[in-house]
């Protein structure tokens, strides 16, 4: 919540995470991981109403994708 990086472990990786809100903990991670600024990073939502939050319709996410969401997920599905 305040902005710091933490370190998720998964099955198979640790991951470094952070408020994608946060702008200094975004380059931190960057920072962090010496990862070039052309390279983006992930992006982990927990629904789909948080992706209409930082992706509107009209930016690439259409109505169409989103009901293509609604009915893949929960799923192995990655956009």
């Amino acid at each position: 919540k305040d902005g710091p990086v933490c370190c998720i472990p998964t099955d198979t990786v640790y991951c470094l995470a952070c408020a994608a809100n946060s702008p200094e903990a975004i380059q931190r991670i960057y920072d962090i991981k010496n990862r070039p600024s052309e390279k983006p990073l992930s992006l982990w939502l927990g629904s789909i109403n948080d992706i209409r939050t930082v992706a509107p319709e009209g930016k690439g996410w259409t109505p169409k994708l989103f009901a293509f969401m609604e009915a893949m997920w929960p799923g192995s599905v990655s956009l």
